[in-house]
């Protein structure tokens, strides 16, 4: 701004000794304007004499490109050790499958054909490694779902209100034996993909009905704002809610609230939930006091082909 101020005043000083040396020789004026004019270049040139250390700590072209260039080799090796993970995680969950399958088999044969010959010890053993084989074909399966969320398909044009009854649909047993009532507001259309969208409801659909109070029959809102260019979509539930303490670690992988004595499942939905709006570009968020309910919301910000 002191550097524009100086040419300006350069400028109309030239304008000044014309009019003086032509027109109207006012001096005084004419002096005044060379003493702001010097006024103006003093003051430039300090703080330009402030900014050099600055200028100076700047690196040169050549250490950008190459800054540039080592920054976008380590990207590269960053999503080509992702996607090798990624595979990893798909081949292995896929592969182990199998052999649970097997394991889960010949225990229930086992008892099948010799249970009335087991002692009530045995009979419990048994009981006991066919619970955790169960166990580990549905942590298998959730992590075989969890790699397949981190791979982002092509984005399309998306009813949320589409997605969302389908999800109820494919959720239609739990709702029916719990007597959930789910309230869903009218829904926008967004840039995403649609099967992880489905996913994502039925996810958090899914835990607002298995984590309700003893005794009271679930009920979910589904709401819908427009904010800051994103549209923000709430599941309310009038469930058990989440205590404080437990809030900062509720999308990792494995985090359970509750013990499997008390709720199945393998803590592995809401870190899927996590995966598939980060796939979206946008971010989500819990809000619950215990005993109070919970609220989940998600954003996905807005494209052209949303309006």
């Amino acid at each position: 701004m002191l550097f524009a101020v100086f040419i300006f005043a350069c400028g109309f000083g030239h304008l000044i000794d014309a009019i003086c040396a032509t027109f109207w020789p006012v001096y005084r004026f004419y002096a005044i304007e060379k003493l702001l004019t010097a006024a103006a270049s003093w003051g430039t040139v300090y703080a330009l004499s402030r900014m050099i250390p600055l200028l100076l700590s700047y690196p040169s072209p050549e250490q950008l490109r190459k800054e540039l260039a080592e920054k976008k080799l380590a990207e590269q090796k960053l999503i080509s050790i992702n996607a090798e993970l990624e595979q990893f995680a798909y081949i292995a969950s896929h592969d182990l499958q199998e052999p649970l399958r097997t394991i889960t088999s010949y225990l229930q044969l086992l008892k099948m054909k010799h249970g009335d010959k087991l002692d009530g010890e045995a009979e419990e053993f048994v009981t006991f490694a066919e619970s955790g084989a169960k166990r580990m074909h549905s942590l298998v399966k959730d992590l075989l779902i969890y790699s397949r969320a981190a791979q982002v398909d092509r984005m399309a044009r998306v009813d949320m209100s589409g997605v969302i009854r389908e999800a109820i649909e494919n959720l239609n047993d739990q709702i029916t034996t719990s007597k959930a009532k789910i309230v869903v507001e009218p829904m926008p259309r967004v840039r995403g993909i649609r099967n992880q969208l489905v996913s994502l409801m039925q996810n958090l659909i899914s835990n607002a009905i298995k984590f309700h109070k003893k005794g009271v029959d679930p009920v979910i809102n589904i709401i819908y704002t427009l904010e800051n260019r994103h549209h923000v979509i709430s599941v309310v539930d009038n469930g058990i809610g989440i205590a404080p303490n437990f809030m900062p670690k509720l999308f990792n992988v494995f985090q359970k609230y509750h013990g499997r004595d008390v709720y199945e499942g393998t803590g592995i939905g809401l870190a899927i939930c996590k995966k598939i709006i980060k796939n979206h570009d946008g971010d989500i968020s819990a809000h619950s006091n215990e005993g109070e309910g919970s609220t989940f919301k998600f954003t996905i910000p807005v494209s052209e082909v949303d309006l």
